[in-house]
C-alpha cells in the first residue's frame, strides 16, 4: 500500500505548483523569469519525493541531479541563494498546505520523510551555490 502523502502530493501538484509559482514571483529575481525556466525540474522533484514516500527506493542520485541543477539554473537566472532557499521554503509550505487540506491518512512518519528529504534538497542547493561561488572566486583576477 502507497503512502496517503505521496497520493496527496500526486492529487495536488498542480495547484501546489501554481500556489508556488505565485509565491515565487514576488522575489526579484523570478518577477520577469519565463513560466518554463522559472519551473524547471520542480514537478519532477514532486513526482521523485511520491515516489519516495511511496517506496523509499527512488534514487537519491534524483534527488541530488535536481539539486545540482537547479541551484546552477538558478545562478544563471541571477537568483541569489537567500531567494532560492525561499522558494524551496515556499514550496515545503505549499506542500503542508495540501496535507492540512486533506490530512486523512497521511502518517506523521511520512511527513517527517517529506521534511527531511527537502531540508536534503536544500543543502544540495547551498553547497552547489558555494562551489559555483568559490569556482567563480578562483576564477577572477587578483583584485578584481
Amino acid at each position: 500500500m502507497g503512502s496517503r502523502l505521496a497520493e496527496r502530493i500526486r492529487e495536488t501538484q498542480d495547484e501546489v505548483l501554481a500556489t508556488w509559482e505565485a509565491g515565487v514571483r514576488t522575489l526579484a529575481s523570478a518577477a520577469q523569469a519565463p513560466g518554463p525556466a522559472l519551473f524547471d525540474q520542480v514537478p519532477e522533484l514532486l513526482r521523485w519525493l511520491a515516489d519516495r514516500l511511496d517506496h523509499g527506493g527512488a534514487p537519491d542520485e534524483e534527488r541530488d541531479a535536481f539539486g545540482h541543477h537547479h541551484a546552477i539554473e538558478r545562478v544563471s537566472q541571477g537568483f541569489d541563494l537567500v531567494e532560492v532557499i525561499g522558494e524551496l521554503g515556499l514550496l515545503r509550505e505549499c506542500l503542508l498546505d495540501a496535507w492540512v487540506a486533506g490530512p486523512e491518512g497521511v502518517e506523521p512518519a511520512d511527513v517527517r520523510r517529506m521534511e527531511v528529504e527537502l531540508d536534503h534538497v536544500v543543502a544540495l542547493v547551498v553547497l552547489q551555490f558555494v562551489r559555483d561561488r568559490s569556482a567563480g572566486d578562483a576564477a577572477a583576477p587578483a583584485g578584481a
